[in-house]
């Protein structure tokens, strides 16, 4: 009797290991679920090729205004401390790309060290900008809807993290993925200095910009 319960239990134990990879688990109740529901299913891939595609075409069109001789932009220019932390994170990624060919890491690996980078990004891109508009006591020339609609995103990114945590009562569905966490924190902070500066300290502020020189006055 008891060699017959142990061959049912065993054949039990088979059919749910063997069912695992067809299943996408809803409900997650600690982390060796949430290593299970691991998955892309549900995504669709039509999606991802196509947002690719139009990013990299308004990348394009950005980087290519900057040759462009007849749109003004004074004496600006991408500074040198931009330009290294560019080639560093590049240089990051060819690196770590390369490990991963040579299997000295994994490929989920790789994509996590490309989603630290973008969120290194994310907590020093801000800032040049946020400093320009104090230099300059104006906010002329930068669009306030960058900010309101990074806000709205970034707020409706963590208040789904926080509603998915309350409700498996798991708070590593926070702390778990640090980098969505975080990109969402840092684009909240840094939205709320934007709409100050845009609405409260330099809302009466108006810049007016020379055509001979590209030289800036404040009024």
């Amino acid at each position: 009797m008891l060699s017959y319960n142990l061959i049912n239990v065993l054949q039990c134990e088979a059919s749910v290991m063997l069912s695992v990879p067809e299943v996408v688990s809803l409900e997650i109740n600690s982390m060796k679920d949430i290593n299970i529901a691991l998955s892309v299913i549900g995504l669709n891939f039509d999606f991802l090729a196509l947002n690719l595609t139009g990013h990299l075409a308004y990348g394009v069109f950005n980087i290519s205004l900057f040759w462009v001789p007849s749109i003004k932009r004074g004496s600006q220019k991408v500074s040198k401390i931009a330009t290294a932390l560019v080639v560093g994170s590049w240089l990051c990624a060819l690196v770590t790309s390369i490990m991963a060919l040579a299997h000295q890491i994994t490929w989920l690996q790789l994509v996590y060290y490309f989603s630290y980078i973008k969120l290194g990004i994310v907590l020093v891109k801000y800032v040049p900008q946020v400093y320009m508009n104090y230099q300059r006591k104006s906010t002329v020339g930068w669009s306030i809807w960058n900010a309101l609609l990074d806000i709205t995103g970034g707020t409706f990114s963590l208040l789904q993290m926080f509603l998915q945590s309350y409700n498996n009562d798991e708070e590593m569905l926070i702390l778990g993925d640090p980098t969505k966490f975080g990109l969402g924190l840092i684009s909240i902070l840094f939205d709320i200095i934007f709409l100050v500066q845009h609405y409260i300290l330099y809302r009466k502020h108006k810049v007016y910009m020379s055509l001979n020189d590209g030289a800036s006055s404040v009024s």
